[in-house]
């Protein structure tokens, strides 16, 4: 119960960043917000799984277990893909949100002109 808490914290803003990017991709069927949704949840199963990763190896060390299992844990081809799935996962999600930034249209104000304070 006590482990949910830093894992919401840590990965809600990737969670809810996925969320923006399947709302996105949902109302504007456009390559930008695919990427933002695409990214962002790659971060989110790498967030996940890392923590997992961490979890197992607390377990192995609290127990006496040996370090070998531990390094072992890290092994295959999930686990890389993972590791380097929230680096490459966050770069799209950013490069989708800039992208979504440039294309959308500014919004103006009812008399089409703007008023200082």
């Amino acid at each position: 119960m006590l482990y949910a808490a830093p894992l919401i914290l840590f990965d809600g803003p990737y969670m809810l960043l996925t969320a923006l990017g399947v709302i996105l991709f949902w109302r504007y069927r456009t390559l930008p917000a695919a990427l933002v949704a695409i990214g962002f949840a790659l971060v989110v199963m790498g967030q996940i799984s890392g923590a997992f990763v961490n979890f197992e190896v607390a377990k192995i060390y609290n127990s006496g277990g040996d370090t070998a299992n531990a390094i072992a844990t890290y092994r295959g081809w999930f686990w890389t893909l993972t590791r380097y799935g929230d680096t490459v996962g966050l770069w799209l999600g950013s490069a989708g949100l800039f992208w979504q930034l440039l294309g959308a249209k500014a919004a103006a104000s009812p008399n089409n002109r703007w008023r200082g304070p």
